[in-house]
Order: structure tokens, then C-alpha cells, then sequence
């Protein structure tokens, strides 16, 4: 059930007003004769019972076609095509919005978003494209995804068939296959590439308390510029006439 903003708290207010006048009314009734802890408990089963009732009703009575926000999980109409805003788990099937923020998972299946998508929460997409930017706190799987700006990472990520337009900043594991990147500046210890390309690749200094030995492997990939490791000592693996066209740099390649 989606709950909307706007005409569904008006309507919950107007439905609010006349159930406290019954609950009022029975107030009243119940002060006659009953001892006090006895009319507390019973005035508080009755508003449990009476007010979600009222924003239950005012819920289902707004127009589908209004911009939605919504608490807790959501399985959203086919006719969202507006800011989406969600506090909780989200399922999306055959969607267009302008923006989509998501405070939990979202499962995402032929969505477009026009603008940008932040997702804080594990992602599962399945032909999605992001007109804009996509960050992503949490992990992120799936295929045929485009975003044609730029991709912000923390956590794994696994897919298949992913196109970056713009710089794709990850922290955490990637694995690409069938995949096309402009600029990779990836945090990790290890990153696999399959059947893929990318302009360049910048792999980060390990923190503190992380394994050194970085390891990218490129399978049947082309890189166009530099790999570069920002720390000595990591390895580049060439498999199946996998090249780097630019120059490597802090890694050798075996």
C-alpha cells in the first residue's frame, strides 16, 4: 500500500475529528462507575483499534497519480511517475521517475529514473537505467543496467551487462562481465573484469588495517588508458587477450 503525502493527511485529519468525538462521546460513558486504570486501559484499545482506521481509509481514497513517499515496505503501482521517496524496502516493476531515494533494499525490474537514484540498502536491478547519477550504500547485482552519469560505490558489487557513462567511484569488491566503463577509481583488494572495457582504472591505497596484495584481473578485457596502483606491489592477470593499452603502473602483470 503506498501512502501518500498531501491529500491523504488532510483526509486523515477530517477522519481524525470524528473519531475522537466518538471516542470522546465514550469517554464520557465509561467515567461513570468504572475504576480509573480499567477506563484508561479500555480508551487506549479503543484508539489503537479507531485511528489507524482512519489513515487506513485516507490512504486508499488519494489519487495514484500524486508524488508518493512512503514508511516501511513498498510494492509501488505501475503508474508512479514522480519523486519517489521510501523509508524501507521497495519493489519496483515497469516504472519511470524523475528521482528515487530509497532508505533500505530495493529490487528494481524495468525501471527508468529520469533524474538520480540514491539507495541506502542492498540493490537488485534488472534492465534499470539511470538518466543521471546512482549512489548506492550497500551492494549492488544485477543486469542490463545503464547509468549514464556517474556510479558511487560502497559495497560489493557483481552484474552483468553494465554501462557507466561517467566516473564510477567503488568501495568494495566489483566483478563486471559484459560490461563498458569510462574512469574505474576502485578501493579494493580484488577486482575481476570479463569481456569488458574501461578507459582507465585507478586502484587506491589500501586503509590501516586492510590486506596489501591488490589484485585486478582482466579476462578477455581492453583497457584503452593506465591502470594505475596509487600503492606498489599490485598485480595486473591477463587473461584470454586481455591488454592494457596505457601504462601500468605500481602493479605488475603476469
Amino acid at each position: 500500500m503506498v501512502e501518500r503525502a498531501g491529500k491523504a493527511y488532510e483526509t486523515y485529519f477530517i477522519d481524525c475529528r470524528f473519531a475522537l468525538s466518538v471516542f470522546k462521546m465514550c469517554a464520557l460513558y465509561l467515567n461513570k462507575g468504572m475504576k480509573m486504570n480499567k477506563r484508561i486501559g479500555l480508551l487506549f484499545l479503543m484508539g489503537m483499534g479507531v485511528l489507524p482506521g482512519c489513515w487506513h481509509n485516507a490512504s486508499n481514497s488519494t489519487n495514484d497519480n500524486a508524488s508518493w513517499s512512503d514508511v516501511g515496505a513498498v510494492n509501488a503501482g505501475s503508474n508512479v511517475d514522480n519523486s519517489s521517496n521510501v523509508f524501507g524496502s521497495v519493489v519496483l516493476s515497469h516504472k519511470n521517475v524523475e528521482n528515487l531515494n530509497v532508505f533500505g533494499s530495493a529490487t528494481l525490474d524495468t525501471v527508468v529514473v529520469r533524474r538520480n537514484a540514491s539507495i541506502n540498502g542492498e540493490v537488485s536491478g534488472k534492465n534499470l537505467t539511470i538518466e543521471g547519477s546512482l549512489s548506492v550504500n550497500g551492494s549492488l547485482s544485477g543486469k542490463d543496467i545503464a547509468i549514464k552519469g556517474d556510479l558511487s560505490m560502497h559495497g560489493a558489487c557483481e552484474i552483468i551487462s553494465m554501462q557507466v557513462g561517467g566516473v564510477a567511484k567503488i568501495k568494495g569488491y566489483l566483478e563486471a562481465a559484459e560490461s563498458t566503463f569510462a574512469a574505474i577509481i576502485i578501493s579494493t583488494q580484488k577486482m575481476v573484469l570479463r569481456n569488458s572495457k574501461a578507459d582507465s582504472i585507478v586502484v587506491r591505497k589500501p586503509g590501516i588495517f586492510e590486506n596489501k596484495q591488490q589484485v585486478l584481473i582482466l579476462d578477455n578485457t581492453i583497457i584503452a588508458g593506465d591502470v594505475v596502483f596509487e600503492k606498489n606491489g599490485g598485480t595486473v592477470l591477463l587473461l584470454h587477450n586481455a591488454k592494457v593499452n596505457g601504462k601500468v603502473v605500481g602493479a605488475v602483470i603476469e
